[in-house]
């Protein structure tokens, strides 16, 4: 009897564990198409125009906005909330120029913001514990007249 227990409880842990593992991202990754709000059940169109449309969702406790050009592709991510996202995810083939960006940044202690630019990405986060918030784009990709101001 508490041989089958243990089994079972060891099932549905794999099974729960399978199940965070590959359910798909409930935002967008830099550069890539969008996932539309209609198809994404968790997404919500908040502002759109010609330019571009900002797509939000709210992912463990972070608000996503996902701003995407007309033709579908995301040039720009910010999140506020409790944690920041998973940079792997949001940042997707932008993530190993960002990796080489963070090793090329002086050490800093405590909780110095982060702000990394180049050509091809520019990463600002800052924040403290519960509060943190941040955005990523690419500045190729910023539509003619966007200012940064325009990122929530």
């Amino acid at each position: 009897m508490k041989l089958n227990m243990r089994l079972n409880i060891r099932l549905k842990t794999l099974v729960l564990a399978f199940g965070i593992l590959f359910s798909s991202n409930a935002f967008c990754t830099l550069g890539e198409k969008a996932v539309s709000a209609q198809t994404a059940g968790q997404k919500k169109l908040s502002q759109s125009n010609a330019q571009y449309s900002v797509q939000e969702s709210v992912v463990n406790g972070t608000t996503i906005h996902e701003y995407i050009l007309p033709s579908g592709t995301v040039f720009g991510v910010t999140w506020r909330g409790i944690t920041h996202p998973d940079l792997t995810a949001v940042l997707g083939s932008y993530h190993s120029e960002y990796q080489k960006l963070r090793g090329e940044q002086p050490k800093t202690v405590g909780r110095a913001p982060i702000n990394l630019k180049s050509s091809k990405v520019s990463v600002r986060m800052s924040g403290h514990m519960r509060d943190v918030h941040g955005q990523a784009y690419d500045p190729n990709l910023l539509p003619s007249g966007f200012s940064l101001q325009d990122f929530k």
